[in-house]
């Protein structure tokens, strides 16, 4: 025998929730970006401390976002990274492939 759940009903037009919804946290609205669509999250006991492994992903994806730059500003660098990026096929944009090649080592320059 399965539960019976009440409909719930939106003060807001919501036509996705993502997240793990939990009465004890915050609700967050949002839109998304791409498709425009309105959204509803909870989070489920936010963390407010920072670790010191949180700080080295985060130092680490700022080396990476500035190494990005870098290549992508200066025009030789650039023709170089945009040799290296057309000879693949995962990424579909110069900068993500930068941060990806950053974030293995592979960085050039």
């Amino acid at each position: 025998m399965s539960k019976k759940y009440p409909k719930v009903e939106f003060e807001y037009p919501v036509k996705a929730i993502h997240g793990k919804p939990c009465s004890h946290t915050n609700t967050y609205f949002g839109v998304n970006g791409f498709t425009h669509e309105s959204y509803i999250s909870k989070l489920c006991y936010p963390s407010t401390t920072v670790t010191a492994g949180m700080l080295a992903q985060r130092n680490l994806f700022r080396d990476a976002s500035n190494y990005a730059k870098t290549q992508m500003t200066d025009a030789t660098k650039r023709a170089a990274a945009e040799v290296r990026f057309n000879n693949q096929d995962k990424y579909y944009t110069l900068r993500t492939f930068l941060i990806a090649e950053f974030m293995s080592g592979n960085q050039v320059g």
